[in-house]
């Protein structure tokens, strides 16, 4: 990755990490949740304990990291639910505007754990796509179907203005990936994860 690259996304990264810190009061106190990531994302994020239930996302990413990462796929299925709000399946939710803002001093804290977590997301994908390839190369296409759309609902939730550059790109990099190899179920190539990687 090219030097400036990577310095605009840890700079992202740091600015998601402070900002996520600085909506936790904000994100108790509204009855719908906000824009916010739900509050088991700042407690990972944090060390705090969580103020709900963990969100399904937050403890399959949580769990991965941990090094728990058997039956990805499965698990991945069972926590995403494509008919969910847009929200519960967002890793982190803030605009690159609000995070800029930010301070360079309070970006740093959070940074190891946010960077560790969107990390996670990308390799779970990438696995989930290795799986769905397997899967089709056996004949079972529903089962590869079904992973792949699972995977590019992840990935549109997890991309656009409303989140940050370095959650941007691994949603693009899983939408565009499960959407590709929809298309072209019988082109293997379209689910190697090691290409166009974020």
């Amino acid at each position: 990755m090219a030097p400036s690259r990577f310095a605009t996304l840890a700079a992202a990264v740091a600015c998601l990490a402070c900002l996520i810190a600085c909506e936790r009061s904000a994100e108790r106190d509204a009855a719908d949740g906000g824009r916010a990531s739900g509050p088991s994302s700042h407690a990972a994020a944090t060390g705090a304990p969580a103020a709900t239930q963990p969100r399904p996302l937050d403890v399959l990413v949580d769990e991965w990291v941990a090094g728990q990462q058997e039956d990805v796929a499965e698990r991945l299925l069972a926590a995403v639910d494509c008919e969910s709000p847009v929200e519960a399946r967002r890793l982190y939710s803030m605009s690159e505007p609000e995070f800029a803002a930010i301070p360079d001093a309070a970006r740093r804290p959070l940074h190891d754990s946010i960077t560790a977590r969107t990390t996670g997301l990308l390799q779970i994908g990438r696995a989930c796509l290795q799986e769905a390839a397997r899967l089709a190369a056996a004949e079972d296409r529903a089962a590869a179907r079904r992973l792949l759309e699972t995977l590019r609902c992840l990935g549109e939730a997890n991309r656009g203005p409303e989140v940050v550059l370095l959650v941007d790109l691994v949603g693009k990099f899983l939408y565009e990936k499960a959407s590709n190899a929809l298309a072209s179920p019988g082109e293997s190539a379209a689910t190697q994860p090691g290409s166009d990687a974020p």
